[in-house]
């Protein structure tokens, strides 16, 4: 037999090329559906990064939001310290008022005990002349 002979194409030859073809069939709907699944992914991708915009976009806004309403937060902390500053005065100048009220009515009282005092040494004056 010639080395260059061509080989008869057989049954089993057949069987062979429908068996490839088969599988060729199936790899290229293997293909098709892996081309579908990288396009939705592509997508998915595309929406996560859009989305991720939004949310670093939203971050932002949350940190604003938040540095105002920490500066807000100072300015009612001052506002509360110099109205218990106040208080604290006001406290004191009660105390005062009470501690000058007490010395009034011992004053009062000293006062009445004096004239009555005064008025007894009048009466017995005036009971040692007669």
């Amino acid at each position: 037999m010639n080395d260059n002979s061509p080989v008869p194409f057989t049954q089993r030859h057949s069987r062979l090329l429908e068996a490839h073809d088969s599988k060729l069939d199936d790899h290229t709907r293997k293909l098709d559906n892996h081309t579908i699944q990288l396009s939705d992914h592509g997508r998915l991708l595309t929406q996560l990064v859009e989305t991720q915009g939004v949310h670093s976009q939203e971050l932002h806004r949350l940190g604003l939001l938040m540095e105002n309403s920490q500066k807000d937060t100072n300015i009612i902390l001052d506002v509360v310290l110099s109205i218990q500053g106040q208080l604290d005065k006001n406290d004191k100048f009660e105390n005062k008022l009470v501690n000058h009220e007490d010395r009034i009515s011992a004053l009062e009282k000293f006062a009445q005990k004096s004239i009555q005092f005064s008025s007894f040494l009048v009466k017995r004056m005036l009971a040692h002349e007669s």
